[in-house]
């Protein structure tokens, strides 16, 4: 496709929905003053346990994803987005139960269109019909943008081209972390942790997110049991809301366990006092963007 002189290049990107903390980076696209971009998404996320960022309406087009079943998915209008003759680039979130993003990028690439998969990509090696299925899907795009190292790595084992292989990193407003992680006085921090438990003084230890169980947190109230027969109490602070609430806060009171069920929190100031008034973060199951919000307030994970 030619580009036009001085014309913006029009990017889309394609997402199920843009979770909030999403909202930093997506804004920072949208500021771009070489490249038009267009956010195109449904309003909320499929099971409702993840607050919703709500793009400028002047820059979105909604997008509605339909189950079709336990696990696929078909997202209407992308069809029609990979025919608009202005739209130069499309970038979608690389996940090959999306039915829909099969088709649109294949004709996307068939009107020439650069594709692009925004995705974890590999987590480990895989063989057979996985490992097809994930290949051939990935070989729509031109190229995959992958959150880490790994993901490269076992990609170019799979004989993708290293210059097809970028790694983009995930992300979070670390400025906006940063801010905080220097404003917030270690007073304040002493009295979150006085407020939460009555012995203030014993290692805290924080797990954010849903209460579901791919976080095993019934691990970490089982490793709370051992450290305290060994002698050593610790509290732990649970930020989020989820399935798994009742059964853990039944099992923490079994077994006498200091632990604060402080609920859901989406307010970054907020998010910023709890982590860092803790010794460290711990998570048993899925971890993802937990460590790197952790780590950005010098918690260790």
């Amino acid at each position: 496709m030619v580009q036009a002189r001085g014309e913006r290049r029009r990017v889309a990107v394609v997402y199920h929905f843009f979770a909030h903390y999403r909202a930093a980076i997506m804004q920072t696209l949208l500021a771009s003053e070489t490249i038009d971009y267009l956010l195109v998404s449904d309003l909320d996320e499929p099971n409702n346990e993840i607050e919703a960022w709500q793009p400028p309406k002047d820059r979105w087009r909604w997008s509605p994803c339909l189950k079709l079943g336990a696990n696929l998915i078909w997202q209407k209008g992308l069809l029609r987005l990979a025919t608009q003759p202005r739209t130069d680039v499309i970038i979608f979130l690389g996940n090959a139960n999306y039915l829909s993003t099969w088709c649109s990028a294949a004709l996307a690439r068939l009107l020439g269109k650069r594709v692009l998969f925004w995705t974890h990509g590999w987590v480990r090696d895989e063989r057979g019909l996985k490992r097809l299925v994930r290949n051939s899907f990935y070989r729509l795009a031109h190229g995959l943008l992958l959150y880490g190292n790994r993901a490269r790595a076992i990609g170019l084992r799979n004989g993708f081209p290293q210059e097809n292989l970028y790694v983009i990193y995930n992300s979070l407003n670390y400025p906006q972390q940063r801010k905080l992680r220097e404003t917030i006085g270690r007073s304040r921090l002493t009295s979150i942790r006085s407020r939460f438990f009555n012995d203030p003084a014993s290692p805290v230890m924080i797990c954010t997110g849903r209460l579901n169980k791919l976080k095993r947190i019934d691990l970490l109230l089982e490793a709370m049991s051992l450290l305290r027969d060994e002698g050593l109490n610790t509290s732990l602070l649970l930020v989020g809301e989820g399935p798994e609430r009742s059964a853990l806060k039944e099992m923490a009171f079994d077994r006498g366990l200091s632990v604060y069920f402080f609920g859901a929190c989406y307010e970054e100031e907020r998010l910023a006092e709890l982590i860092m008034s803790s010794n460290l973060t711990v998570s048993p199951g899925q971890v993802g963007l937990t460590a790197m919000h952790s780590l950005a307030y010098g918690v260790p994970v």
